[in-house]
């Protein structure tokens, strides 16, 4: 992880999104639009599936005390962010996964980065890690514009 933040860049060039957060997940989970109706005007995300490439990312938000390693309640207000291709983000990755600089990932279940086999990659590694322990924030690079 770089920083303190799930985003790493000083001058952001993705887009910031707000929406209503369906379930649990913890920032830098993927995230993914819901077909649930709009509420106060903030469309719902939920944590994306497995081979999700259409995604955002989860954003910590201290003003609510979801910080880096909080996890989210359901039906709370929550930011998201779309990195643009190149663009440094920390991102969660599942246990047993061993980054490694130049690494591909891809969305595995309940939104937390897997290694891209044989599914479509969103993000490439930027740090040389053990095998992971338990799902760990991995400074990584957007492979495209993600959402």
């Amino acid at each position: 992880m770089k920083g303190s933040k799930i985003v790493s860049a000083a001058e952001p060039r993705g887009r910031f999104k707000e929406g209503i957060v369906s379930g649990t997940p913890l920032p830098g989970t993927f995230m993914q639009l819901t077909n649930a109706a709009p509420q106060a005007g903030r469309f719902t995300y939920a944590a994306a599936p497995a081979n999700a490439v259409n995604v955002a990312i989860l954003l910590e938000d201290d003003l609510q005390g979801f910080g880096v390693g909080t996890a989210y309640t359901s039906g709370a207000r929550c930011r998201l962010y779309v990195p643009a291709g190149g663009e440094e983000v920390n991102c969660l990755l599942a246990t047993g996964v061993t980054p490694a600089v130049g690494a591909l990932i891809a969305v595995g279940a309940s939104g937390i980065g897997v290694a891209a086999a044989t599914n479509p990659p969103v993000v490439e590694c930027l740090e040389n890690l053990a095998a992971l322990g338990a799902n760990t924030l991995v400074l990584c690079e957007a492979t495209a514009n993600l959402g």
